[in-house]
């Protein structure tokens, strides 16, 4: 019987966060060994979670590959995968490891087989010279990675209850950087204060407004709408160019060369500039980054809708789902639901660490909006 290591996602990326990352090698060494279960594959990982870990770039490989085989093998035993390769690929591009790690768990933890229990150490052979030279290729790499991974965080942990003098001495201040953190968050017109207000107002109009938005367009292009693939390239094209060239020609665009245009074709004597005037530079910025953050979404979410099984749809049809709307309300959106709650979670993580594209668009002479 094929054996799974299940587990809760939302405790192993609190422990991935308290452990800086060793936990999460754990676990996904626990993913790649549930991809080699699920295929029948008795052989060692040993050397995949070697490639993983210090091969450039064999993470994109590997991350394809094995949701193409996951959802493959999912199919097979009559299981819907909420992704496949492409929605992996793409999450690893950007960075967001942890989230194809927790999708591919909710995907296992959703299978029956029987869990992998935990075996006595004394009953199975130990192959000493094997570990032996697994820790040998270990030693070095962990060593760097304890050093310049784990010291330098929990030396910026240390930081945080001190201060820095003028000389360069530091002075152990107790909480007072904490109370001055508050202080200026509750302080009227204080930056920290309006900062996160913005950032707020970004997270609540993306889940209110734009994520349906990007659901209902996702779905279109699930049901092979008109010009589907014309639609699909489109919205790829500010994916495939670099994000700092893609914001620098929307500046460009936005200063110079948007204002002419709205002067001649509507015969204005003049026109606000939209980045620098404080009264519309919030918007445009807002603009942007739902403009940028659209094709991303629209690719994840109809792959997801992609993995559905069709038969599933068409069991629907015959109990009554009769038109697009009830179909993805009832069908659609329950079967991806773990795509939507890890864009949630996410997003709502990344309230405190958003700063957009502010940067790009200013460097240090940003309006006060």
């Amino acid at each position: 019987m094929i054996q799974i290591n299940k587990r809760s996602i939302g405790v192993c990326i609190l422990l991935s966060i308290i452990t800086f990352g060793i936990y999460g090698i754990y676990w996904l060494y626990l993913l790649v060994k549930n991809t080699r279960s699920i295929q029948k594959d008795p052989t060692s990982c040993t050397g995949e979670m070697l490639c993983l870990i210090f091969v450039p770039f064999y993470s994109l490989y590997w991350w394809y590959t094995r949701g193409e085989k996951v959802k493959q093998e999912f199919s097979q035993h009559n299981y819907t995968s909420t992704a496949n390769g492409i929605v992996y690929l793409i999450l690893e591009i950007f960075g967001l490891s942890i989230v194809s790690m927790a999708i591919m768990q909710s995907n296992f933890n959703s299978l029956k087989f029987r869990s992998a229990k935990k075996v006595d150490i004394n009953a199975k052979k130990v192959d000493i010279k094997k570990y032996l030279f697994v820790g040998s290729i270990l030693a070095y790499p962990m060593a760097l990675f304890l050093l310049m991974y784990v010291y330098v965080n929990i030396n910026s942990f240390v930081m945080a209850f001190q201060t820095t003098n003028i000389d360069g001495s530091k002075i152990f201040v107790g909480f007072n950087n904490f109370k001055d953190f508050i202080s200026r968050i509750t302080e009227d017109g204080g930056l920290l204060r309006v900062s996160l207000i913005n950032s707020l107002k970004m997270y609540i109009i993306n889940f209110a407004i734009c994520m349906p938005l990007y659901i209902f367009f996702s779905y279109l292009l699930f049901k092979h709408v008109f010009a589907e693939k014309f639609l699909r390239v489109l919205i790829m094209v500010p994916q495939v160019l670099s994000g700092m060239i893609v914001a620098l020609l929307f500046k460009k665009f936005i200063d110079n060369a948007f204002p002419d245009i709205m002067k001649t074709v509507f015969n204005l004597q003049s026109f606000p500039l939209l980045l620098t005037e404080k009264e519309y530079a919030f918007g445009t910025t807002l603009f942007y980054m739902i403009w940028i953050s659209f094709g991303t979404n629209v690719i994840v979410y109809s792959n997801a809708m992609n993995g559905i099984d069709p038969e599933i749809i068409e069991s629907a049809k015959i109990d009554g789902i009769d038109n697009m709307f009830l179909e993805l309300w009832y069908i659609i959106l329950p079967l991806i639901y773990p795509t939507l709650t890890t864009f949630i979670v996410t997003g709502f993580a990344s309230i405190l660490t958003n700063a957009g594209v502010i940067m790009t668009f200013y460097y240090n002479g940003a309006p006060s909006y």
